[in-house]
């Protein structure tokens, strides 16, 4: 996913943009939530409910595709 994506993401779930980029790590590539919260300068012990939010919003995404 480009870095224009994961801003319009960002922009869609109204969170920073390192945020998005941690819960996509850790959705699409199999890291750790602890890994992504470092890697992106997450504060700990945060990133679960990110990647709740960020897994809905992509069900969302594909479902609206998949009408088009």
């Amino acid at each position: 996913m480009t870095e224009a994506q994961l801003k319009l993401i960002a922009d869609y779930l109204e969170m920073d943009l390192s945020k998005v980029q941690a819960a996509h790590e850790v959705v699409e590539n199999g890291a750790t939530k602890y890994a992504a919260e470092k890697k992106f300068g997450v504060p700990p012990n945060t990133l679960g409910r990110h990647v709740t939010k960020y897994k809905t919003c992509m069900k969302f995404f594909d479902a609206l595709c998949a009408t088009y």
